[in-house]
Formats: structure tokens, sequence, C-alpha cells
């Protein structure tokens, strides 16, 4: 599965800060079609997603459904043609959004998925979190708070209890909480806690602002002080550098994921083999 967290931050402690911030893990596996068992998995597959400047995707379930996602942007695109780009009003857009979604899933073959829109409408501002479900097609518009999609519902429970007590990490009175990556830090330590084999990698995270989406890159430096990790949102997906050296870069290319899905079936294979030997 996956996990994926959308803060609608509306309000945040009598502030009203109007934008909503999405952090999602990157770990993708697959099970064996013969034993329905673990068989591979990668972790290094961006689920949430910018389509255009006033929208972004988190996607939880199928994963093959990303190619969907991609092809929702240059739906988008498209429908902006020959107009002032990406000047489109929430009331329109969410149902072009919705439908598209929708007619995709019920043309493959995919597995439950959720997902989570967010939709800024050009003039006034506003910003909307909604959530899909499919196949159902339950779409609903998501309040003030934190919600999560993705996982057993036992560790978006514990999701929400991690997040509230790392809130007070915030709260000092020496950070701007009103700054997206400051209060996107419980978002991404309420993950520490979560047991599953199907969430993990990398944690990657973006807010929806006035000015439109912003990659929130991450940067830490380790106990030695001399390690630090940084993240950036490059031409080909998000960057993670050690120290300035490039070392990974998450992908919303399928094909990509699916060829290293099937190298490490083959790598788990042959680490099998050595065991038994």
């Amino acid at each position: 599965m996956t996990m994926i967290a959308a803060l609608n931050a509306k309000e945040w402690f009598g502030a009203k800060l109007n934008k909503i911030i999405v952090v999602g893990d990157s770990r993708i596996t697959r099970p064996s079609k013969i034993t329905g068992k673990f068989e591979s998995q990668f972790d290094s597959a961006q689920k949430v997603i910018p389509l255009t400047p006033n929208v972004m995707i988190g996607v939880a379930g199928d994963y093959q459904f990303i190619t969907v996602i991609n092809d929702l942007k240059s739906y988008l695109e498209k429908l902006d043609s020959g107009k002032q780009r990406y000047q489109r009003f929430i009331g329109f857009l969410k149902y072009e959004i919705r439908d598209f979604l929708i007619d995709k899933f019920k043309q493959g073959n995919y597995l439950e998925t959720d997902l989570f829109i967010i939709v800024k409408n050009h003039e006034s501002n506003v910003k909307k979190l909604y959530k899909l479900v499919l196949p159902d097609g339950i779409f609903v518009e998501l309040p003030n708070g934190l919600h999560v999609i993705g996982d057993s519902a036992v560790n978006r429970k514990i999701f929400h209890e991690n997040f509230e007590e790392n809130i007070p990490v915030i709260m000092n009175g020496n950070m701007n909480v009103d700054d997206s990556a400051v209060i996107s830090i419980p978002l991404r330590m309420a993950f520490n806690d979560i047991q599953s084999i199907e969430v993990g990698g990398r944690i990657h995270c973006f807010a929806m602002e006035n000015r439109g989406w912003v990659n929130l890159g991450g940067a830490e430096i380790f106990n030695d002080g001399m390690n630090s990790v940084a993240t950036a949102l490059g031409e080909n997906g998000i960057v993670t550098q050690i120290n300035g050296k490039e070392i990974e870069v998450l992908t919303g290319d399928y094909k990509v994921i699916d060829k290293k899905l099937g190298n490490n079936v083959k790598s788990v294979l042959r680490n099998d083999e050595d065991l038994d030997i």
C-alpha cells in the first residue's frame, strides 16, 4: 500500500494559514502472482505529484495508476490551451479531475486506490482538499485538520497520534510556526513509529500555498555533525543529496518502477539460493 497524509491548515493554533501540506513515503511493494506473498520492493517512488501550479495529487493503492495521474497532467494542460494558463475555477476543475480519474479507472484493471486531490482557485486563492475513493467513485471535500490514506486503519490511527505528540517540537517559541516547512516537521516525524513492510523509503513533502505548489525540501545534520541530507525537486523527480552528492531520485515513471521491482525479485531469489547453500 503506502501512506499519504494531508494537513488542511485553514487554521493553525488560531492563525488563518490557508495552505495544504501533503507528505508521503516512497516505498512500493509487490506480491508474488503465484503465492500472493511479498516478492519485492522499491523505495524510490514519488507518490505526491504536482501536476500544474494549482493542482497536486497524492495516490495510495495501485501504483500503476500513476500512469493515469501523469496523463491527467497532459489533460489539464490541454484544457488550458489557448487560454490564460491555469486561470481556472475550483467549481469546474474539481469535477474535470474527478471525472477523468473515474473514467480511466473503469477502463483499466486497477486495484482499489484512494487519492488526495488538492486544488487552488486562481482568483481568491481558496484551496480545497478532496478525497477520491476508487472504484466506488466517492468524492468528498475534507475539512480543516489532518487526514491520512493508505495502509491499515491501525497505522493511520498511530500516525494521527504521533502527529499530535510531535506538534510541541515546533511550538517552542523559537520557530516560525506559520512556515510550511516547519509545520511539516511533525508530519514527517509521524512516520517514525509506523511498523509496516509497505511503508518506508524516503519521505517527501509539498505544500499548496498562494503562489501555487511548493516542494518542502528537508535538510538535517546528523548527530556527528558530519553529514547533511537535503532534497530538491529536479527535472527527473525529487533528488536527495548527502553532503552535496546526489544519491537518489524519486521517480513517478511506472515503467522504471516496474523494471526495478522485477530486478529486485531476481536479487531476492539469488540471496535465497545463497542461504540454501
